[in-house]
């Protein structure tokens, strides 16, 4: 192991939204510490600091591999393992070679003075995994590589879903401070981003911890009063906290993207119970029609979990079916995956396997055949599209469309004429003014009879 402090660092992430915005968060950290950034696939990097997920036992797992691959490719590479695996369990991580670091989701902000202290020849990884009760400070003022930036306003979860080990690794729901949200977001857009997505945990808790009653609506009225040309999109919502005060905030927004992640989990009521969420599908079916009644076009996506113990094959039919009635844009299907630490982990019956492959196979075809019809519902309508450097983009219900830009247009909300569709995506062109003609009067009086 190489004794030489550290100078260049890498990073790695895994996982969702929160976590992305968090990488960025310690990047910021550590280049104003003076160290320096290194492409992934550089050599050069003294350290690599790896940004866990521990989800799904295949999000440990690849992760597990990767400080494995990293360490056997450059073995004189120092490793800091920080986020929710660390957490959790921090014992698997121990013994893997090249570990310097273990720091937990609430150590985050200390990520920089860690390397610091960083002993490298310590025969055993230095463990940091207090959990902070208050939200931890973490600020951001760019979005590497992205034309779009996540605004994290909240973390931690308050509910107990029998599923989910997220409340173990994060702790209890925190909020971000209104004012505090508000110069991020002022920061981001005077660096040029036109998208903001406000992301969180349980990003629907926002405000609830607070006695003066803050709610997220509250919060996104407050976002979409910030001056400019920019749209916001809102990160996953459990069903439950798209209240009458949110309603109204996306009801009145000319700036919130028509477009909402209402994480359902399974379609038979049921399976619901057994995992303790808390609403029906009737309930959820009340939710979906709210919002449609003010915005018909809803782009609506959503988890599905497929396989949770005990599912019978009538339970998953009706979760088909509940997927073709609801018309979801996109669906993000899980096969249940067993979590230490949760009440589903002791449950009976557990599905096998194989079923829970084929049955995965199954939704992921429905789900597709239904995104499919909703998005040829575009084809001849005019959208907003926010220009990526790839000439693609995504309009305000989410779905991805194609077309041909300059490159000077990335960046921009351009409107977009669709004409057409694949099996993934939309296909379109840019809407371009019609061009003036310029030049001295006497040649325009040669083309214009009325000018002579």
């Amino acid at each position: 192991m190489s004794d030489r402090p550290v100078k260049f660092f890498q990073l790695i992430t895994f996982g969702c939204r929160v976590n992305q915005y968090e990488t960025q968060a310690i990047r910021e950290q550590l280049l104003e510490a003076g160290y320096q950034e290194r492409t992934p696939d550089s050599p050069e990097a003294d350290l690599v600091v790896i940004n866990s997920c521990t989800v799904t036992q295949a999000a440990d797992n690849e992760c597990m591999c990767a400080i494995r691959n990293l360490h056997k490719q450059r073995p004189a590479t120092q490793i800091l393992v920080t986020g929710c695996l660390v957490q959790r369990d921090a014992d698997l991580l121990k013994g893997l070679p090249g570990v310097k670091v273990l720091a937990g989701t609430g150590q985050k902000h200390r990520i920089a003075e860690l390397v610091r202290e960083i002993d490298p020849w310590a025969a055993e990884p230095r463990l940091e995994l207090e959990l902070t009760r208050v939200y931890s400070p973490l600020t951001i003022s760019s979005f590497e590589g992205r034309s779009k930036a996540f605004l994290k306003v909240q973390d931690g979860c308050d509910r107990s879903c029998a599923f989910c080990k997220i409340p173990l690794v994060r702790g209890r729901s925190r909020s971000r401070g209104m004012k505090e949200i508000l110069d991020e977001a002022r920061r981001l857009l005077e660096a040029g981003y036109r998208e903001l997505t406000v992301a969180g945990v349980a990003v629907g808790l926002w405000g609830r911890e607070w006695e003066i009653g803050a709610s997220l609506g509250d919060l996104m009225e407050e976002i979409d009063r910030l001056p400019g040309s920019f749209r916001v999109r809102l990160s996953s919502l459990d069903p439950r906290d798209l209240d009458d005060r949110l309603i109204d905030a996306l009801k009145n927004s000319s700036k919130i993207c028509h477009h909402l992640h209402l994480s359902l989990q399974s379609g038979s009521d049921a399976v619901l119970a057994r995992m303790n969420r808390g609403y029906t599908t009737g309930d959820y079916r009340r939710q979906v029609d709210r919002v449609r009644e003010f915005w018909p076009d809803l782009g609506l996506t959503t988890d599905l979990i497929v396989g949770f113990p005990g599912e019978s094959r009538r339970e998953f039919e009706e979760t088909l079916a509940f997927c073709g009635e609801i018309r979801f844009l996109k669906v993000h299907v899980f096969p249940y995956s067993r979590r230490g630490g949760t009440s589903a982990s002791f449950f009976k019956n557990h599905v096998p396997r194989d079923e829970i492959k084929r049955r995965a196979a199954v939704l992921r075809q429905t789900a597709a055949e239904t995104a499919g019809r909703f998005r040829a519902g575009f084809i001849g309508s005019e959208q907003q599209v926010l220009v990526e450097e790839n000439g693609s983009g995504f309009t305000s219900q989410f779905i991805r469309v194609r077309f041909e830009a300059f490159p000077d247009e990335a960046g921009r909300l351009l409107p977009i004429m669709i004409t057409g569709a694949t099996d993934e995506v939309l296909l379109g062109t840019v809407v371009r003014p019609t061009p003036f003609l310029t030049g001295p009067l006497d040649n325009l009086a040669k083309d214009v009879p009325s000018l002579r």
